[in-house]
């Protein structure tokens, strides 16, 4: 006898507000089950019995196709015994003596907004999924897959985080820690490595795979992208631009000659006619001279940036308008700018 994986997931998922009621109804010691010394078993009850009924409802509209897979009746069985790992806060909030676990108002505000923002990431990245490849074939880059190739599985991991911070002040805390990280170490990374071998068949996979992040979506990880400016004709700018691009692993840096179509357009008359500076952008925040040098710097995590500690500002400004200005003289210049578009990290137009 073989099942289809979903059913067993799906199953465990729908009855997951079925056991939480009995745990509740089984262990309350109070005269009224809704007391409020029992609200952090109740918030649990609807935080994690409304994400099943969410789970399940999401199988059936938009379903996941590596699901469909069938499965023998032994396996079947020790998966859904593994899944039942899921509900140990459960277990943890409403077996303590000799009242229900009561977590703090800070940590069910907490576990309430992870939630939210899990349930976001995890639903609506997989609709996204679901939805562009009813229509479409290839790799998808754009929503919540533009900055994290794995925004469902960040969705998921921040819904169960909201589970088991409700029992972070608990003896029993490291359980639910230890469960979730024992199923992200054994089968969530181990699918996500599978789907993006899966995924690198697409030619652009590979740019892709340098602008995202992994699982948690750079947008929570970095600053603000820099934008640099320079002088294209001048040689020592190229070669610390060369440099730049060689130290910027993350490829969170672009650039932009000074006389380009996009430096006329994104930056005032002021700063466009200043040649003799490098101009850093970050955001709305403008940089130049020294100050934009040491930016940089420290953008690549490059042991130069620590100078700015040594070196007081006024006089970092005074060597760098020194090179500057003989900067022609002293490395040479080209006669004419030489547009790089076939780098996506330049911005030209």
């Amino acid at each position: 006898m073989r099942i289809k994986q979903k059913y067993v997931i799906d199953f465990s998922k729908s009855v997951t507000w079925i056991v939480v009621l009995g745990l509740i109804c089984c262990f309350n010691e109070q005269e009224n089950i809704f007391h409020q010394d029992n609200i952090t078993a109740w918030i649990y009850f609807c935080l994690h019995g409304l994400y099943g009924i969410m789970w399940v409802m999401k199988s059936n509209i938009f379903p996941d196709k590596s699901w469909e897979e069938k499965a023998n009746l032994p396996y079947a069985i020790f998966m859904l015994f593994c899944l039942m790992a899921y509900w140990s806060p459960a277990f943890i909030i409403t077996t303590q003596e000799p009242v229900f676990h009561i977590a703090s108002p800070q940590v069910i505000v907490a576990s309430i907004i992870i939630f939210i923002f899990g349930v976001f990431y995890h639903f609506v990245s997989d609709m996204q999924k679901h939805i562009f490849l009813k229509h479409n074939s290839g790799l998808m880059t754009e929503g919540l897959w533009k900055h994290c190739r794995h925004p469902n599985y960040f969705g998921e991991l921040l819904i169960y985080t909201g589970f088991l911070l409700l029992t972070i002040e608990s003896s029993l805390w490291w359980v639910p820690i230890l469960i979730l990280g024992a199923f992200v170490l054994s089968v969530w990374i181990p699918g996500m490595i599978r789907i993006d071998k899966s995924l690198s068949r697409f030619e652009e996979h590979k740019e892709y795979k340098k602008k995202t992040a992994f699982i948690i979506p750079f947008i929570f990880l970095m600053k603000p992208q820099l934008v640099i400016y320079y002088d294209g004709i001048c040689f020592l700018c190229s070669n610390l631009v060369d440099f730049s691009i060689k130290h910027d692993h993350k490829k969170r840096i672009q650039y932009s000659p000074l006389q380009s179509n996009y430096a006329k357009r994104t930056l005032n008359i002021d700063e466009i006619s200043d040649i003799d500076t490098v101009i850093v952008k970050q955001g709305d925040t403008v940089f130049k001279k020294s100050e934009a040098a040491f930016i940089i710097l420290k953008f690549l995590n490059h042991p130069l940036q620590y100078l700015r500690f040594i070196i007081p500002r006024f006089l970092a400004d005074k060597i760098y308008n020194l090179v500057s200005r003989k900067r022609y003289s002293w490395f040479g210049k080209k006669e004419k700018c030489i547009f790089p578009n076939e780098n996506s990290q330049f911005l030209i137009e």
